[in-house]
């Protein structure tokens, strides 16, 4: 959720069929506008406190986030700031120079640490091995621990005096778990780049063109027993990965990322760097190096390479969201203060955004049946708002998989399910089956009563996902220049639900949620099946 958020009245439990119609100035309004005029008066307390528990929550979260950029900045510099967002976990070791980055839009895990210009490149390599072997088994507690900007947040919430409600992370299944797929063959291969890169010239900068690329090749799983080349279909082609044979694990090769120029894409779908990159390679006395694109870490560099038929196995094509597991990208720059930074990168198994999709079936399915709502839309709004990162979190701020914001659609939405208003802890709403609740009684609420004016379903859907980035008012705003949906339902309901969806895409006021609408209406389309079991 993100702009404009409107903020519910509270409504709690009340029995909304035994509510009269209510005169206001001369004009008859319905039970819910009429419940809003009545019960405005008593709440004015309540929401004076709410407003001082949000601007207080809201001010310990800044700082908590700015003490620790602060206190990344000074060992990494102030380029190499990471902080947590809504696709990705960022968290750090206790004396910060290592780092992990589980990227759930990307598929990636990247591991990173500082070396001093004369450090230990061997103990280097073990504290990256032990973080990724962590990785593995971390749970959605064991990220919680490791949330530092939130603790700082928390302390000063504490010496504030204030305590909102919070909850902890009870499911005991690791985030990654075998989504990870690391062997111990995989670790010797990853330890040997590491310590090979020590023995390469120093580059000049973190941003240099020479920076030193090494890949540590391990088989595809899938891939094994595969027979030679798999047919692609070249307008399709995102990127391609190599998965080698099980001969050249373990081999590392430097090659110059000056060689390899930036792909550009042709309308037959091939890359016009593709002949460049193969030529720099089979030129070489050292033909059994796989490059990879320096500039972005867990994609693979669009080559095919010639002359080499005892290293590659297969070429495939797959989508950013769904990297094959082909192999680990090792990387050696300079950084800050005189020291080198090696980067791991590992892609995570190809399926994991349906396998991390899955973790939440019964959840999702309760509540869509619960509020009559597709379980596809509630899975949609969850893979575009936080691509299924448990400890998702937004500048706004939101929380959690369905990005909830404390303040608007966290309030409305626990008053709704609870019949009470309340500020929630950022905790609350990191625990998935919190998070689903209450994420999906707010899109009941958009659909059920803020848009409740919008007689066809398929449109008023189409408008909930806008609303649920933007809010309601916005969508209205959309159709009339004005935030009255009451105002705007005559001319949406005039329209086909196909052209409320193209209007939507070309008035929204804000970029931003006219791509969110397309994200999610495509998202939805893959969890479609699960309507089915839904109704079943």
């Amino acid at each position: 959720m993100r702009h404009g958020q409107h903020t519910l009245r509270a409504i709690g439990l009340f029995g909304l069929l035994a509510l009269p119609a209510v005169a206001l100035n001369g004009a008859e309004l319905d039970p819910f506008d009429a419940l809003d005029a009545e019960l405005e008066a008593q709440f004015v307390d309540t929401d004076t406190t709410l407003e001082e528990n949000f601007q207080a929550l809201d001010a310990a979260l800044e700082a908590g986030f700015q003490r620790m950029a602060q206190e990344v900045e000074a060992v990494w510099g102030s380029d190499e700031v990471v902080l947590p967002d809504q696709n990705t976990w960022v968290d750090y070791s206790k004396n910060k120079r290592l780092r992990r980055s589980f990227d759930f839009e990307r598929g990636v895990l990247v591991v990173e640490t500082l070396v001093d210009a004369a450090g230990d490149m061997a103990q280097a390599s073990n504290d990256i091995q032990q973080a990724v072997l962590t990785a593995q088994s971390d749970t959605a507690q064991d990220l919680a621990d490791n949330d530092l900007a939130l603790a700082y947040a928390e302390a000063y919430l504490a010496a504030e005096g204030l305590t909102l409600e919070s909850a902890d992370n009870t499911d005991p299944a690791p985030i990654l778990g075998e989504l990870l797929q690391v062997s111990d063959q995989d670790l010797a291969g990853l330890s040997s780049a590491i310590e090979s890169a020590a023995l390469m010239p120093e580059t000049k900068s973190p941003d240099s063109p020479a920076a030193k690329i090494l890949v540590t090749t391990k088989p595809s799983r899938e891939e094994l027993d595969a027979t030679p080349a798999i047919e692609t279909d070249p307008t399709q082609r995102d990127e391609i990965v190599i998965a080698a044979q099980p001969a050249v694990i373990a081999k590392a090769t430097e090659v110059n990322a000056a060689d390899v120029m930036d792909p550009v894409v042709t309308d037959a779908g091939q890359s016009d760097a593709t002949t460049d990159a193969a030529s720099a390679v089979t030129d070489s006395a050292e033909q059994d190096a796989i490059l990879a694109d320096a500039q972005d870490l867990g994609q693979a560099v669009p080559v095919s390479i010639e002359g080499a038929p005892d290293i590659v196995d297969t070429l495939t094509t797959t989508t950013p969201q769904s990297i094959d597991p082909a192999g680990i990208v090792t990387t050696l720059t300079t950084a800050a203060n005189n020291q080198r930074k090696v980067t791991v990168t590992i892609p995570l198994r190809a399926d994991y955004l349906s396998e991390r999709a899955k973790r939440y079936d019964q959840a999702v399915l309760d509540e869509a049946d619960r509020r009559g709502l597709p379980a596809s839309l509630i899975y949609a709004i969850m893979e575009t708002e936080s691509h299924f990162n448990p400890r998702a979190r937004s500048h706004v701020p939101a929380f959690g998989l369905m990005q909830l914001v404390p303040k608007s659609g966290g309030v409305d939405a626990y008053n709704y399910v609870y019949g009470e208003k309340k500020i929630l802890a950022p905790e609350y709403f990191f625990q998935p089956d919190q998070n689903v609740e209450l994420g999906t009684a707010y899109l009941d609420l958009l659909f059920r009563r803020y848009l409740r004016s919008i007689t066809d379903e398929q449109s008023r859907l189409f408008c909930t996902i806008a609303a649920y980035n933007t809010g309601a008012g916005n969508v209205a705003r959309a159709f009339t220049g004005k935030t009255s949906v009451a105002g705007a339902a005559s001319l949406i309901n005039a329209l086909s639900a196909e052209e409320v969806y193209e209007h939507l895409l070309a008035n929204l006021p804000y970029d931003e949620t006219r791509n969110y609408l397309k994200k999610v209406r495509a998202a939805q389309a893959k969890y479609k099946q699960l309507d089915l079991i839904g109704a079943s």
